[in-house]
């Protein structure tokens, strides 16, 4: 008898010590899957989103906001599903988004010497089309997705006005005329289902926008 309850206990003591060990691993599990949630994936570089608003006044940065800094997938949609979009914001306001460092803003050296792929967005009531299109130029921009040229891509900026909205990439170098006609394609092909219009896409030159105003700044259309 004392020999069959001493077994017995034996038994009860080594399945209490398999159990340990289960529960051990499957913690163990829990953590791995819990610590694979919470690792985020990063950008190349890091951004900044700005909100900006035509005021009185006629320093250009004052009209703007700096919102966020981000540089992990993750953080770039806590950013974007926290703001409005284009389309609920007021007319005479926007956004932009640049690489980290760069103002959005003519002046700031990584700009002065270059321009902007501008297209416009006519019916200022397709409030679908003008967030589809932001968007998809957010996302080609944090994606790296103009290869060797990605460098020249400087930032992107949504302006939502009464009669019609436009966005504009904004590039360093407006002399590159290959690397610019380049990046113009690449944002024409990414667009073409949101934004399939026959219009011309218009590259206009920041400086020459400074010396001669708007009608004689276009250097390149696609």
């Amino acid at each position: 008898m004392l020999k069959l309850q001493k077994n017995c206990f034996g038994f009860l003591l080594h399945k209490t010590e398999q159990q340990r060990q289960c529960e051990e691993e499957e913690h163990k599990c829990h953590y791995v899957a819990l610590e694979s949630l919470l690792v985020k994936h990063p950008l190349k570089n890091t951004w900044t989103m700005w909100y900006y608003k035509v005021k009185s006044s006629n320093v250009w940065m004052e009209c703007h906001t700096e919102i966020a800094s981000f540089n992990t997938v993750e953080d770039f949609w806590a950013v974007y599903h926290h703001l409005n979009l284009p389309s609920e914001i007021e007319r005479g306001s926007g956004y932009s988004m640049f690489r980290k460092g760069i103002k959005p803003m003519w002046e700031d050296s990584h700009n002065w010497n270059g321009g902007r792929w501008l297209f416009t967005i006519q019916e200022s009531n397709d409030c679908q089309k003008l967030d589809d299109i932001w968007m998809e130029m957010l996302i080609l921009l944090i994606g790296e997705a103009f290869g060797d040229n990605n460098e020249q891509v400087c930032g992107c900026v949504v302006s939502v006005w009464r009669k019609f909205d436009k966005i504009g990439i904004w590039t360093a170098d407006a002399s590159k005329k290959e690397n610019i006609l380049e990046i113009g394609k690449i944002c024409k092909i990414a667009l073409k289902e949101s934004y399939n219009e026959s219009v011309n896409w218009m590259y206009r030159s920041h400086s020459a926008q400074r010396k001669y105003g708007v009608q004689f700044s276009t250097l390149y259309t696609l």
